[in-house]
């Protein structure tokens, strides 16, 4: 009865254990690697090229798989015009209620087999927001061309301006040749139809898309109210109306919904190259994950299609590993040695369970051994700080006079050694008062003496007075006069440096 007793309870922990336990996956470890852990399998194939998440605080790496690798964007270039859109909206350029009209070179455009979008009509006239939501829920590619044609003129010109702002990014391996990503297999026999010059694919890397949705992230966050939609209507209650669902299987309302999912985009045009970029957000703690390149037409062992595997994986396993949380009160603390003090919380993103410190770095304290950033341009995970008062100091600050004083005039240490320099001169001129003049006689009389041996009076010779009566050179200095113009001098040079400090 002992030993059944003991067989039961071990195997109710180890059910416990089976279905409970998340394991913990290094950002270096592969996606298969996590995948078998979490008792899952998918087919090589099956497996997307590249993988990234990035945390969407500070841009911290949480996961990395091939990050570096050369990709073609294609559809997921959309993500510059986008960024671009609402600059300009920012900016004054445009508006959301601002309306364009079809052309026929963008109908022409939209009728190219095999590319997304809707069916533009010339003529019809959509208005920017209209065009932003297909651009974001369709992957259209004659809304991005327009949205170009409206911004900069021409799609020429608005892929120069796509480039220059990946350059001010910081998007160091990435180079756009369309407002779209449309590469040169897609309008292979159509190329009369396209409103410019395509030659080459655009080229970048997962690393860089992860750092381009950073940043979009960080400056226009009302981004995701389009995102996050479900399905979108157009001209309505006309023969043009249409109706389209969102592609990203992750948004809510879909099967594959994860929470706190509200975007981005997934481009899944070819089905063997389908690439996603995933927004998702949970408890403080957001993240940006870009999968390249899963092959749609792998299934899974029950069947389905991968991405939604591959994407709940990655997600779940980074919020099972990582938290955001508070890092460090507002207060005064002891870091290296020095009282500093704080009047913000820290906040950041740290491995659950981990033990964080400190370093003060400039007016920043700077987190310790953090993760590893998809950019040196970032700000680190870092609070500003000013060091604790000692005694003195706090007697002056509760002092408002001598407060007051402090503020008017700028101390640094020029001040002190000015002040100091007017001192001492000061002093060395007072102490000229005290040197007595020195007494010369205008007629010296003429030494002699008696000599008792010859009983007669001795008058020295002028060439022995002279080597008798030669003073020493110290006593003919003129001390009085040193005194008193070296501590003028010296009272001069600090005002001096005082008039040049302030002027500077």
């Amino acid at each position: 009865m002992n030993r059944l007793h003991k067989w039961l309870c071990t195997s109710v922990l180890l059910l416990f254990s089976y279905f409970t336990f998340i394991p913990v996956v290094d950002a270096n470890d592969d996606l298969r690697l996590l995948l078998s852990k979490q008792q899952q399998t998918l087919a090589q194939e099956g497996l997307p090229s590249a993988s990234v998440i990035i945390e969407a605080t500070n841009g911290q790496i949480l996961w990395d798989e091939n990050s570096d690798e050369a990709i073609n964007p294609r559809f997921l270039s959309h993500v510059m015009t986008l960024y671009l859109t609402y600059e300009a909206i920012e900016q004054g350029v445009l508006t959301w209620e601002d309306t364009i009209t079809v052309s026929d070179s963008m109908q022409m455009l939209a009728q190219i087999p095999g590319l997304p979008g809707n069916n533009l009509v010339s003529g019809t006239t959509y208005s920017v927001r209209e065009l932003v939501e297909l651009v974001q829920l369709t992957n259209s590619v004659g809304a991005s061309f327009l949205l170009a044609e409206f911004i900069s003129q021409t799609p020429d010109a608005f892929v120069l301006k796509m480039n220059q702002t990946a350059e001010t990014l910081g998007l160091s391996n990435t180079s756009f040749t369309s407002p779209s990503g449309l590469s040169v297999e897609d309008i292979q026999g159509y190329e009369a139809w396209i409103p410019m010059t395509i030659n080459e694919n655009s080229q970048s890397t997962p690393k860089d898309f992860a750092l381009l949705t950073y940043h979009l992230a960080q400056k226009y966050p009302s981004i995701f109210e389009i995102s996050q939609l479900a399905s979108l209507t157009l001209q309505a209650d006309t023969y043009l109306e249409e109706t389209f669902e969102t592609n990203n299987p992750f948004i809510v309302g879909q099967e594959h919904a994860i929470k706190g999912t509200n975007g981005l985009i997934v481009d899944d045009a070819l089905l063997t190259e389908t690439s996603a970029i995933l927004t998702t957000k949970q408890n403080g703690l957001s993240l940006i994950t870009v999968i390249i390149g899963v092959n749609q037409e792998s299934v899974t062992e029950q069947g389905s299609s991968p991405l939604p595997l591959i994407g709940q994986t990655l997600i779940e396993n980074a919020f099972a590993q990582y938290e955001y949380r508070q890092l460090l009160p507002a207060g005064t603390h002891e870091i290296q040695e020095e009282l500093v003090v704080t009047t913000d919380v820290l906040k950041g993103v740290v491995r659950k369970d981990s033990t964080v410190t400190f370093e003060l770095k400039e007016d920043q304290i700077v987190l310790a051994s953090p993760l590893a950033s998809i950019s040196e341009t970032l700000i680190p995970v870092s609070i500003a700080y000013t060091s604790a008062l000692s005694e003195f100091e706090e007697e002056i600050e509760d002092n408002p006079f001598v407060k007051l004083l402090m503020n008017a005039v700028e101390i640094t240490q020029l001040t002190i050694l000015a002040i100091g320099v007017i001192l001492i001169g000061i002093l060395i001129f007072i102490m000229s008062f005290f040197i007595p003049k020195k007494e010369t006689e205008a007629f010296p009389q003429e030494e002699h003496f008696f000599d008792f041996e010859t009983n007669e009076e001795v008058i020295p010779s002028r060439t022995t007075r002279l080597q008798q009566d030669k003073p020493s050179i110290w006593h003919t200095l003129p001390y009085r006069q040193i005194t008193f113009y070296g501590g003028l001098s010296f009272t001069l040079l600090g005002i001096v440096l005082l008039i040049v400090q302030y002027l500077l």
